[in-house]
Parts: C-alpha cells; structure tokens; sequence
C-alpha cells in the first residue's frame, strides 16, 4: 500500500509539472502543492499506523475526484488520469485488504 502512496507522490509532479501540454499542465507549483498535501501522513503511511493511512486514503479521494475530471473533460489527459485513477484505486484497495485482515 505504501508503495502505491509513494507512486502516487512520484506521478504528480511527472504529470502536472513534465508533461507537455495537452496532456499536462507543466505548472511547477501545480505539481508542488499536490505532492505538499500528499505529505502530512506520509511517515504514518510508512510505519503502517492505521489512522495515517486513512487520512491518506481521504487525501488521495481528492486525487481521484481530480483525476476522473480531468479524463472525463479532457481527452489528451485521459491516460494519465487513468494512471492515477489506477494508483488511487490500487491505494484504496490494499487499505480494504488489510483492514479485513486484522479484523
């Protein structure tokens, strides 16, 4: 799962800030503040703390929302939004996975 988050952390500033236009924004402080949010639980993710890694799955709900936008409205962004809506997904469903097992 973690994995996924740091994935996610890595595909923002490639998508936002690397690629060209139409596909990307290459807007550095566009990829700056998606990674800055992505922050905070970052540690807690990585040490496996239970209530981190939901605030991560509440922050990267608003990837998702983003990036759903972005490939319904826009058809040059389609496949990195599917990228992150895969990473996302990926996230969210490792979280299930482990929540179900420690129960």
């Amino acid at each position: 799962m973690r994995y996924f988050y740091l994935a996610l952390i890595a595909w923002q500033p490639i998508w936002l800030a690397l690629l060209p236009r139409p596909g990307g924004y290459r807007s550095a402080w566009l990829a700056g503040l998606a990674v800055l949010i992505l922050l905070p639980p970052l540690v807690g993710i990585w040490r496996r703390q239970y209530r981190a890694q939901i605030w991560g799955a509440y922050i990267v709900l608003l990837l998702f929302m983003v990036a759903v936008m972005e490939g319904w409205a826009n058809p040059a962004a389609r496949l990195a939004a599917l990228l992150q809506i895969a990473l996302v997904l990926g996230y969210w469903l490792m979280l299930i996975h482990q929540a179900r097992q420690n129960q």
